[in-house]
Parts: structure tokens; C-alpha cells; sequence
């Protein structure tokens, strides 16, 4: 027996179901479905972080009003002292 594949009896041979590759659309699923979870983790880590400054800030959030950086520079500011 040699190492040459034309060497090897048939009976050795790789039918060619074995040669099929996994289908395009299901390594596309899979990728998708990957970087779904890795983005739920990213927000997650996001919301666990903010968390303690949320529930601080969360009674001198505005109901309505300005958002603005400067609006709450001041609102943080007259909360400290």
C-alpha cells in the first residue's frame, strides 16, 4: 500500500456525502447568531454599568425639558452640593 490516493483500494475511498461542505446559508445563521449574543452582552455590561448612575440621577432626571449636556452639568452640580 502506498501513500498516493490512487494507490488505495476503492473500499478506502471517501464517499462524496463526506465531501459535501455545510450549507452557505447555515454558516450565515450561525454568524448572525453570534454577533446577536455578543451584542446582547455588550448591552448588557452597558446596563449593569450605567445602573448605579441611573438610579442616583434618577429622581433629578427631567420628565420633560432639556436633555442637554450643559442642563445636566447644572443638575448634577446642584445635587452635590
Amino acid at each position: 500500500m502506498g501513500t498516493r490516493y490512487q494507490d488505495q483500494p476503492v473500499e478506502h475511498w471517501a464517499g462524496p456525502e463526506s465531501l459535501d461542505p455545510t450549507p452557505v446559508w447555515k454558516q450565515y445563521l450561525l454568524v448572525a447568531l453570534l454577533l446577536v449574543v455578543g451584542l446582547v452582552a455588550v448591552v448588557a455590561v452597558s446596563v449593569t454599568a450605567l445602573a448605579p448612575y441611573l438610579a442616583r440621577h434618577r429622581r433629578s432626571w427631567p420628565a420633560t425639558g432639556s436633555c442637554s449636556p450643559r442642563a445636566l452639568f447644572q443638575r448634577s452640580a446642584r445635587s452635590r452640593s
